[in-house]
């Protein structure tokens, strides 16, 4: 099931947007924002983590 980067990081960072960022290695929250912006889709792997689906892929790792 893919969902929205936006519902990811209300549902699943508590909207905390820069703790989102900081989880897929992306340096700043605007560039995270830029993404945001564009619409982008995520997709659940089994391990827990995300991969949003785009030509370049970004792995969001979960807390362990």
């Amino acid at each position: 099931m893919n969902i929205s980067l936006r519902q990811m990081v209300d549902d699943y960072y508590g909207g905390n947007r820069e703790q989102a960022a900081k989880a897929a290695g992306i340096n700043t929250v605007q560039q995270f924002n830029n993404l945001v912006s564009k619409g982008y889709e995520v997709a659940r792997l089994e391990n827990g983590d995300w991969i949003m689906l785009t030509s370049k892929t970004k792995i969001f790792k979960t807390s362990k």
